[in-house]
């Protein structure tokens, strides 16, 4: 995910870090807006795909985050990280007219049980929350083959598990 990750399990369970990054990767090739093989870079360039179940639930909690925090928490911000700022290329400071002119709206995008689909000029980034995702996932991953001592991080999100 572009970024430094570490996982730490008790002794026994070395053998399942390398399927924990492996997990990890899985995570990331559903979720980035940079690899072109990546769904969700698909999504904005495409508008529509066949919905797929951790790509509907990770929209479906950012939705409901745009919600809680009075749409202070937006992935269509992608139009601003992507089209304007160029982040992560070459990356320049939008102008306060290509910011008011941006396109953004979390209603722009429909999910379905079929169909996942965004609207024209809509471009999602899951920056502020794709690493958290990928940890909490990670965690229930782990949890569900028995593991519950250990921790991953991945950036500066950190999950210490302690059942």
């Amino acid at each position: 995910m572009g970024t430094f990750s570490s996982v730490s399990l008790e002794t026994k369970y070395s053998n399942k870090i390398e399927e924990g990054f492996s997990h990890l990767k899985d995570v990331e090739h559903l979720l980035s807006s940079y690899k072109q093989d990546a769904l969700v870079f698909r999504l904005n360039k495409e508008r529509s795909l066949s919905t797929q179940v951790t790509l509907k639930d990770i929209l479906e909690k950012s939705k409901a985050y745009h919600t809680l925090t009075q749409g202070y928490f937006d992935i269509t911000i992608g139009s601003i990280t992507k089209k304007l700022y160029h982040f992560g290329e070459k990356e320049q400071i939008p102008t306060p007219q290509e910011l008011a002119s941006a396109s953004l709206g979390i209603d722009s995008i429909h999910v379905g049980n079929k169909e996942i689909r965004i609207e024209n000029n809509i471009s999602i980034d899951l920056g502020g929350i794709g690493k958290g995702y990928g940890v909490d996932s990670l965690s229930v991953y782990y949890a569900d083959i028995g593991i519950t001592k250990g921790q991953i991080s991945l950036s500066g999100d950190i999950r210490c598990l302690d059942r």
